[in-house]
């Protein structure tokens, strides 16, 4: 999750067309619009977009799941949240 389009391009040029692209995917500037919906959040805090999800779990509301476990953005860490979000999923879904 990056945090401005400069960030963005400098990791990936073509990430987004635009900046105004950027501005309206931006999930942290537009999390309010999550609000009452319940979230789960899980990064590790080795992952290179950990920075990001936390600024992202910051502006979430209070009915969000967040959990900065050991890790990193790799398929091992994938595996070992997966059952836990199944379970999330499998609780909120209607």
């Amino acid at each position: 999750m990056w945090t401005s389009y400069t960030q963005a391009r400098a990791a990936n040029a073509g990430a987004f067309a635009s900046a105004s692209a950027f501005a309206a995917g931006d999930v942290i500037s537009h999390a309010a619009s999550l609000r009452g919906i319940p979230v789960r959040i899980a990064s590790g805090v080795d992952d290179p977009f950990h920075p990001g999800v936390e600024q992202l779990a910051g502006v979430l509301g209070s009915n969000s799941i967040v959990k900065f476990p050991s890790g990193c953005h790799t398929q091992p860490f994938f595996i070992e949240q997966e059952p836990l979000s199944l379970d999330f999923l499998s609780r909120h879904l209607d």
